[in-house]
């Protein structure tokens, strides 16, 4: 998520939205002239007409609360077209991206660019997918050597040990290797949560 708050500005009456007058719209004179700053502060800053383009179309679709699909290819420089116009608006944006390697690089490189290059204050939470998280459910199963709780009552007090009794082979009975070190580490991490609540 980005939200940016402009310094100096202050509540007062509602410019007509999208005007240059307008400190939480990014009108398109102001999200050309503030992409020429950023890309300015670049080792090899240039002006690429395809990237002042989709800054435009980003900066109407703010302006005008409308979607918007845009196509681009390799080095058009879309992060940057679509992240000032968002910085400018004053508004929550959430940028989702395909790879983890894109959030990195708007986290470390493109959002603190834009904060220098534009003197806005930007405030942004990276939140990867849910499988980079570990939650307590899944914290239990890994610590019962990855076997998942289940939900009929025959099963849910079968233990590891007690897989065979439901059907199931104990994993030494499959030539699996148990991942103790993971095991371990899980374990200590659920003792550490119950003992810091």
């Amino acid at each position: 998520m980005i939200g940016a708050v402009a310094p100096g500005t202050e509540p007062g009456p509602a410019p007509e939205r999208g005007s240059d007058d307008d400190p939480g719209g990014p009108a398109p004179s102001r999200a050309t002239a503030a992409l020429e700053r950023v890309t300015g502060r670049l080792p090899a800053g240039e002006v690429r007409t395809q990237q002042v383009e989709m800054c435009l179309a980003v900066a109407g679709a703010i302006d005008h609360d409308r979607h918007l699909v845009v196509q681009a290819g390799t080095g058009t420089g879309k992060s940057l077209a679509y992240l000032v116009p968002a910085a400018l608006s004053g508004q929550r944006v959430v940028v989702a991206t395909a790879t983890k390697a894109l959030q990195d690089q708007l986290a470390h490189k493109d959002l603190p660019l834009v904060a220098e290059a534009l003197e806005h204050r930007l405030s942004f939470a990276v939140l990867k997918g849910r499988s980079n998280y570990l939650c307590r459910q899944r914290a239990a199963e890994m610590g019962d050597r990855g076997f998942q709780q289940s939900l009929d009552d025959d099963d849910a007090s079968a233990g590891p040990g007690d897989r065979a009794a439901v059907g199931e082979e104990p994993d030494d009975a499959t030539g699996a290797e148990e991942p103790g070190r993971l095991v371990d580490q899980v374990r200590r991490i659920l003792d550490w949560a119950e003992v810091s609540q």
